[in-house]
């Protein structure tokens, strides 16, 4: 793991030395985003599956660039006028994949008292469902899963102790083997079950905030999304964990 880790530690960290990289999400790369003022109309994904960039052309729902989201590193904050849902989103993201690991590092700055949509690659008005991570309505972590273009799905909600709380940072991975499902917050292991999800191959959205047809509003920050679409090994996921904890400031188990 050692080598691995040197390649991702630190401000410099190149997630792209794990393959499989589909989505990375980098609002600390200043180069990477298209500013409409105060607010953000598109980021160049630094993934490198050239799967397309994210983005959003309706002012009202594009993100507030923070110049210090989360311990002095910069990021996007969704719902920033208390009424608008942001909402950015890779249109049309072809991919086909039977395994999935997906981070993110994010901070709510209001409850909303209804579910929270972080992230994730779902969308029911293009048939689209396969995976999210949400804020439940109890303040819970939950990682949705869904084979494509199917009517159910599974959910797998983190116990209600640790809430995710307002204010407070975290690192959330959602990962699925081809078998089993697994929620970690902070690299603690929340949840894991059993999932047979077949193969993903929607051409709906990568989406940021929300969806296009759920008013889940995350009226929150997100300073790093990355989705890779294999299942890590446990040196690939370690390394990730410790990437992100340095550069956030993020204490991790």
């Amino acid at each position: 793991m050692g080598r691995l880790l040197n390649l991702l530690e630190g401000g410099g960290a190149d997630f792209r030395a794990i393959p499989g990289l589909a989505v990375y999400f980098d609002p600390t790369d200043k180069s990477t985003l298209t500013f409409n003022s105060t607010t953000i109309s598109g980021t160049r994904n630094k993934g490198n599956l050239g799967v397309g960039n994210f983005a959003q052309a309706t002012a009202g729902r594009q993100p507030l660039y923070l110049a210090n989201s989360i311990n002095g590193q910069p990021g996007l904050q969704g719902k920033h006028d208390g009424t608008n849902g942001s909402y950015l989103a890779i249109a049309a993201l072809n991919l086909a994949y039977t395994k999935f690991t997906h981070f993110t590092v994010f901070k709510r700055r209001v409850d909303t008292g209804t579910a929270e949509r972080i992230s994730g690659k779902y969308d029911t008005a293009a048939n689209d469902r396969e995976h999210m991570l949400q804020i439940t309505t109890g303040d819970a972590l939950n990682g949705f899963i869904d084979a494509d273009g199917a009517a159910g799905g599974t959910s797998l909600v983190a116990p209600a102790t640790p809430t995710i709380a307002v204010g407070t940072p975290y690192i959330a991975m959602h990962k699925y083997d081809g078998a089993t499902n697994y929620l970690a917050l902070n690299r603690t292991n929340v949840g894991t079950n059993a999932y047979s999800g077949g193969v993903f191959n929607g051409s709906g959205e990568y989406q940021l905030f929300n969806s296009s047809t759920f008013g889940e509003n995350f009226a929150g920050d997100i300073t790093a999304d990355l989705f890779w679409i294999d299942a890590l090994n446990a040196a690939q996921e370690a390394a990730v964990w410790a990437a992100l904890s340095a550069q956030f400031g993020i204490s991790i188990a």
